[in-house]
């Protein structure tokens, strides 16, 4: 049996405009945001200025919620082109203001320790956050940027307590004859 997905729609109704008074939105960045409504999480993408549902999750199908850190090596590129920009700004610096070899080699030096140094601090103490939502049909994976979204959606996946009985005594039941054996 394939799982089913909500229709597509651009508009939300006025009853699930109110349903989700309240209700998390997690953006993916790239047009993309994870929905919690009242029955399910919804993943939508922006298209044309609105946002449609490109998949929904009902909450019984979602087996495990996952939160994880990992280190964040996008840092390293983004920190080597910065850099780059410094140390050749550093040289151009050197050659307009007539510096000797050895004082620009010794800037240079500097730049780029510097450079790579925060970088590895960067890496090495800035975990990258994200959220893994196993379903029946594959899971979804995001950055996991508010840890409120995921506690709203356990919250959905939670079941209520269990309402206790009060403990009552049996009313009119006879007890048993003195000579009976129990049954």
């Amino acid at each position: 049996m394939e799982p089913q997905s909500a229709p597509l729609t651009s508009r939300p109704s006025p009853e699930l405009d109110a349903a989700l008074a309240g209700e998390a939105i997690l953006s993916l960045g790239r047009g993309k945001r994870f929905l919690l409504t009242p029955a399910a999480l919804r993943v939508e993408a922006q298209s044309g200025g609105e946002w449609r549902v490109a998949r929904s999750v009902a909450y019984p199908e979602i087996a495990a919620v996952y939160r994880y850190e990992v280190r964040d090596w996008g840092y390293l590129g983004l920190g080597l082109m910065y850099g780059l920009v410094l140390l050749a700004a550093v040289l151009v610096c050197a050659v307009a203001l007539g510096m000797d070899g050895v004082v620009s080699g010794a800037m240079s030096a500097v730049v780029v320790v510097g450079v790579l140094g925060l970088i590895c601090y960067r890496v090495g103490t800035v975990p990258r956050r994200w959220l893994r939502i196993e379903t029946h049909a594959g899971p979804l994976l995001a950055p996991n940027r508010d840890d409120s979204f995921y506690h709203r959606l356990a919250a959905h996946l939670t079941p209520p307590p269990p309402e206790t009985p009060s403990p009552v005594a049996p009313a009119n039941i006879p007890p048993p004859p003195s000579g009976a054996p129990f049954q």
